[in-house]
């Protein structure tokens, strides 16, 4: 049934009181209408009036939504995942939570070194793009029908943390201030204890993996970043911190090609030097990714 007018009949001036369930009710019956109160006969559309002597009237037509209109969408459920429909077409991915499905990457694959001069945006974009790895179950390869440019909107989510590394508390005291660049002397003072903290600490602060997306239409070379995307996942300090556990998400908005497009979110793991100890894995857990791309 249409909307119920009676719901709307009262108008709202500026500087007027608003009562809440008045407002409750008029919401309700928005949502009513539009989740499943939409009738055929509630689509209507006006064509210009063929009445002979009759200029710039319109004729009201209420057989705007037909049947024919309507085409069921097609599901693969292997291989390349996705919905195809009329107006959309969905590619999804989604990897449970389990020690088998996880992606790791490790100290020697992708690596960033950043030495001791610290973590740089600007050095890690100039990266190549082979050095960052598509995240596995995060990639999608897109054909885009027709023969004009779309919209389509990525979403993507991941659980990651690192793990392994050291904060060297089984070491002697002048192997950790040697470690710790603190000098052969300075810091023998320290319990085990309190530089194993203080270790922790500094590793907890270090960048260690960098996440972006990356687009390749079908007329480009190579893959395109797109740097809005950049997420950043800090170290563990040996499993201590486990508020750098983190979710990553993103949204992002791509415009893709008539033809096929490959839609990847990868990583790129960092390294202060190749012979760090405050890191060591890192564990990408549950992730989720998807594609919508937008015909209408």
């Amino acid at each position: 049934m249409p909307v119920n007018s009676d719901k709307f009949s009262s108008p709202v001036s500026s500087g007027d009181k608003v009562d809440a369930e008045d407002i409750r009710s008029r919401f309700s019956e928005l949502e009513r209408f539009v989740n499943g109160g939409i009738r055929a006969s509630d689509v209507k559309y006006s064509l210009p009036s063929e009445t002979v002597g009759v200029t710039n009237t319109l004729d009201l037509r209420e057989d705007a939504f037909e049947t024919r209109h309507l085409i069921k969408p097609e599901f693969y459920l292997s291989g390349n995942t996705r919905i195809e429909g009329v107006i959309s077409d969905t590619y999804h991915r989604h990897v449970p939570q389990a020690s088998m499905n996880r992606y790791f990457r490790h100290e020697q694959s992708g690596m960033y070194f950043t030495d001791l001069e610290g973590f740089s945006s600007a050095v890690a974009n100039d990266l190549p793009h082979a050095a960052w790895q598509p995240i596995d179950g995060m990639s999608a390869t897109i054909d885009v029908k027709g023969d004009e440019t779309v919209n389509a909107y990525v979403c993507g989510s991941l659980y990651a943390f690192a793990s392994g590394g050291t904060d060297f508390q089984n070491d002697k005291i002048q192997t950790q201030a040697q470690n710790s660049s603190r000098g052969d002397n300075l810091g023998q003072e320290l319990s085990s204890t309190q530089m194993a903290a203080y270790t922790r600490m500094q590793a907890s602060g270090a960048i260690i993996a960098i996440f972006k997306l990356y687009v390749q239409g079908p007329d480009d070379p190579e893959p395109v970043a797109h740097i809005h995307t950049e997420r950043r996942l800090f170290n563990r300090g040996e499993s201590s911190y486990n508020c750098r556990r983190q979710q990553i998400s993103f949204a992002h908005m791509v415009e893709l090609e008539p033809g096929i497009n490959k839609v990847s979110y990868r990583c790129v793991y960092r390294l202060k030097t190749i012979e760090a100890r405050t890191a060591r894995h890192l564990y990408v857990d549950s992730r989720n990714f998807f594609v919508d791309v937008h015909y209408k």
